[in-house]
């Protein structure tokens, strides 16, 4: 049976909106809705800067993609990972040495010549204690090598959509070039958290460097004071990296969840420690005392969408039984697209039955957020005419 009929291909409607209004001391920042995507705050989110540690957060998520980072599996330290030389001296030869050699006085978790430590340690002590060293030893482990991890982490990243981000080293040290923006990282951070591994080796406050063949056990701790009672202290954080270098200043990522909710802030180049946890809390909080919004895209009743079907007596009017809404927050630039799917229409058609359906599809995501059945308002039969070609043809 073939359908002639007049389609409804999509509708875009796009919700508007008041932004968070705040003040930062950040160079740059954004806020997002790590479960669309929808940017709720920017400030100079293209703007380049140097990450230092949460270069981390980055090297972190492409390690786990390719290897499993809660192993047992023992690694063995190899001194060109955990080598360093003075800042001095990588200035005298005009950063020529290799990007991701260490340097004296940088954070590490002090990891030796030959000792043998869980692949699950050196993810710890990457993400918690910052350990440079513990980075450089991942991508070794990952890729054979630290500049075959590089190439292939810069090519991963790209491949994510960070168009803004070169990365030099697994650690993020001060090197010429290694840059990114609040938004490439807001796009890292969401694919990272996607992962329950990552979350829960992020919000860990401590954890319990093991015995080795070198050295004892010794506790390793989380930087990140939103997770710790105290003046920069928030409930809903989950934690995720700090950062530090002269050239960087002072960086972040973090993320909330609250009711449902999860929320990314990325702040580039804060001057004082103290703000930049202060500049997070104002984003989580303005963001998390908004209340959903909800909006009727198509009220119930008889739709305007007219079926002709060949061989039908009539067309074919439709009708929804309910009124199809979404909900969203004031902050978000909500956009959404509806589309009419129809069913195979076979004749006869009776009233009520379903004959297709509306989708309502979040555009940021591309994810179904509502469906409503579309039903017949009337019957449709066959015509006369093909009715009676139908009987003689028997």
């Amino acid at each position: 049976m073939i359908l002639r009929f007049f389609l409804l291909i999509g509708l875009l409607t796009s919700l508007s909106l008041s932004a968070i209004d705040v003040r930062l001391s950040s160079q740059a920042a954004i806020l997002v809705n790590s479960d669309n995507g929808a940017v709720l705050f920017e400030k100079n989110s293209d703007e380049e800067h140097y990450p230092a540690s949460i270069t981390k957060v980055a090297t972190a998520l492409y390690a786990m993609e390719m290897s499993d980072m809660s192993s047992q599996e023992l690694v063995e330290g190899v001194q060109d990972a955990i080598g360093a030389i003075s800042t001095a001296a990588k200035k005298k030869y005009n950063y020529t040495k290799p990007a991701y050699w260490l340097e004296f006085g940088s954070s590490h978790i002090g990891i030796k010549k030959g000792e043998r430590l869980p692949v699950e340690a050196l993810f710890y002590g990457m993400m918690l204690s910052s350990g440079n060293d513990a980075a450089n030893m991942i991508a070794y482990y990952v890729s054979g090598s630290v500049p075959r991890f590089m190439d292939e982490l810069n090519a991963y990243i790209k491949e994510l959509g960070c168009s803004g981000t070169t990365f030099y080293n697994p650690h993020g040290l001060f090197y010429p070039g290694h840059v990114t923006t609040a938004r490439d990282m807001s796009i890292i951070a969401r694919k990272a958290i996607e992962k329950e591994y990552f979350r829960e080796v992020v919000g860990a406050k401590r954890y319990k460097r093991p015995q080795t063949n070198l050295q004892k056990p010794s506790w390793m701790l989380n930087f990140n004071k939103l997770l710790f009672k105290g003046e920069h202290y928030y409930p809903y954080a989950i934690g995720i990296k700090t950062g530090y270098c002269f050239n960087a200043q002072n960086t972040l990522v973090a993320a909330a969840e609250k009711d449902g909710r999860t929320l990314v802030a990325v702040l580039l180049y804060c001057d004082e420690r103290d703000n930049l946890f202060r500049d997070a809390r104002i984003l989580f909080e303005a963001a998390f005392k908004e209340s959903a919004v909800e909006k009727t895209l198509f009220s119930k009743g008889v739709k305007d969408y007219i079926v002709e079907i060949d061989k039908a007596k009539n067309d074919l009017r439709v009708y929804l039984e309910n009124d199809l809404t979404v909900k969203y927050f004031p902050s978000e630039k909500a956009s959404f697209k509806a589309v009419i799917h129809w069913n195979e229409l076979v004749l006869p058609i009776k009233q009520g039955s379903e004959v297709g359906f509306i989708q309502i599809v979040d555009e940021k995501n591309a994810k179904i957020v509502r469906t409503e059945p579309l039903l017949a308002y009337n019957d449709v039969n066959k015509s006369c005419w093909s009715s009676i070609r139908a009987f003689f043809s028997i």
